[in-house]
């Protein structure tokens, strides 16, 4: 039998024999075209038509290969010059494979990007990996100077001494001195690194650089090796326990196919190929430094220009991150301006706005209010009364809040009296702890505003009552993380008291 409306030469024509399986082990894409095709004959009814079934093969989101199933002549079609601009889109491929600075690109983004980019990731990804390829570089570059200063200082101390094994021995004291230190700091402030991970990731490059400056200076001050070589190890420790600590979570907000561990691992490829970069950076210098000598004082300011680099491709990172997840700063600007704007749905600012306004280089403008909130506080800490502990049964939220009379602390003391919290709609419904968390802090956030006493505290909570739920619901719309199974990045205590 020939098809007579299919040209015979745009096809290769395979027999099934009992299964196609094997030959569609790929994503499959499927669909019934209810065509009909006829033979040859001049017979035309229903008795000699066939159904056909269009089978597209994708990979990575693009048609690779099309196939019409010809269902009762038992035969698989594979289509060869299919149309819908198909055709166009392999000449595209077949001129990508021909030319050879599209096939590096092609390889480049094999090697160091995430599988699938950049669908696999947020839009945010590529300009935060640039800025960080040029960050790490240039700290690979510094390394190399700072580590050529360090061996000068050992070798002058080593020769004044004429004890070589002494300068060994200080050499290895500034690391575990460095190291020592390190281990006590990560016990106390490891947990404030997800809070605010712009800030304290910004404040690990001031480490970093002023730790890699204190290297460069013991050549000055050769006597003084050891502590201010510890010093300098202390220093870059702690940057980069910082880096490593907010790195999981950046990773967590580039991801959008829970493929964190592909770019994990793109980002340590990333990091050796800027790590060996800098190296052949540092060491060209190195060679050149050593051919045409520079005074210390030359080398110092060389490396110093260097870190205000290092520092600014930092802070253009930084800013190119657009983070998700609901922190104490994000959170007060998003309910400021929710306030002063109306308290509607569309009052609640973007994912994008937000992050441009955040401030991580100095404090921020709710640095006062945050730190007098106390989320999770005892019965100690908010001094409650008889008359608060006999409120907490008639209480209809799942919180209290105590103002301190000293120091106007807002202490919130959740309860636990076996109820459900409300949802903020029946068909977005929110986990109990991050919706009684959000609540109790934007309770906070209102009353702060009441300083002045313009407003009862009754009628506080009515306004909480009523314009709270629309604000959780904008936080919906604009893509702000607040699900049950997404954590909010508030220093929280587990104090919660428990009603019968």
């Amino acid at each position: 039998m020939f098809i007579s409306k299919i040209p015979k030469y745009r096809y290769n024509i395979h027999r099934l024999v009992n299964t196609t399986a094997p030959q569609f082990q790929r994503c499959l894409s499927i669909s019934i075209l209810n065509n009909k095709y006829y033979s040859t004959s001049s017979t035309n009814n229903d008795n000699n038509s066939n159904n056909v079934v269009s089978i597209k093969e994708i990979k990575n989101g693009i048609i690779h290969h099309r196939y019409h199933l010809h269902t009762k002549d038992n035969m698989l079609v594979k289509d060869m010059n299919h149309s819908d601009g198909q055709q166009i889109q392999n000449q595209e491929e077949q001129e990508q494979h021909d030319s050879i600075i599209k096939k590096s690109i092609y390889y480049f983004q094999r090697l160091f990007l995430p599988s699938g980019y950049p669908r696999t990731v947020s839009s945010d990804y590529i300009n935060y990996q640039k800025w960080l390829f040029f960050q790490n570089t240039l700290g690979s570059t510094t390394y190399v100077l700072s580590t050529h200063a360090l061996l000068s200082s050992v070798w002058g101390m080593s020769v004044a001494t004429s004890l070589p094994f002494a300068a060994a021995i200080s050499w290895v004291l500034k690391d575990g001195l460095g190291a020592s230190a390190l281990v006590l700091f990560a016990s106390k402030y490891s947990t404030l690194f997800d809070y605010d991970i712009k800030k304290y990731k910004f404040r690990g490059d001031l480490l970093h650089n002023t730790g890699v400056l204190m290297e460069m200076c013991t050549p000055f001050v050769p006597g003084y090796f050891l502590p201010m070589a510890s010093v300098s190890n202390l220093c870059k420790g702690l940057a980069g326990l910082v880096y490593g600590s907010t790195r999981a979570s950046l990773n967590r907000s580039f991801s959008l196919k829970e493929n964190i561990g592909d770019i994990t691992a793109k980002y340590q490829s990333q990091s050796m190929a800027a790590y060996l970069s800098g190296m052949a950076i540092g060491s060209s210098v190195g060679m050149v430094l050593s051919l045409y000598p520079m005074s210390t004082v030359s080398s110092l300011g060389m490396v110093f220009g260097l870190s205000l680099v290092h520092v600014l491709c930092g802070y253009k990172s930084l800013k190119s991150i657009k983070l998700k997840t609901l922190n104490e700063q994000r959170t007060c600007l998003l309910m400021d301006h929710f306030i002063q704007n109306g308290c509607t749905i569309d009052s609640v600012l973007s994912v994008d706005i937000v992050n441009d306004q955040e401030k991580f280089i100095q404090s921020s403008d709710y640095q006062a209010f945050s730190s007098r909130v106390k989320l999770g506080a005892s019965v100690g800490e908010s001094l409650l009364t008889c008359a608060d502990l006999a409120s907490v049964a008639t209480q209809k939220h799942k919180y209290l809040i105590k103002q301190s009379t000293t120091d106007n602390t807002l202490y919130v003391v959740f309860l636990d009296d076996g109820r459900k919290e409300e949802p903020v709609s029946s068909t977005s419904p929110i986990s109990i702890s991050n919706y009684t968390i959000l609540k109790s802090y934007f309770h906070c956030f209102v009353l702060n505003n009441n300083n002045n006493a313009s407003m009862p505290r009754n009628d506080i909570d009515q306004f909480v009552d009523t314009h709270f739920p629309i604000f959780m619901q904008g936080l919906s719309k604009q893509g702000w993380a607040h699900e049950p199974n997404q954590v909010l990045m508030f220093a929280v205590s587990d104090i919660k008291l428990a009603i019968n």
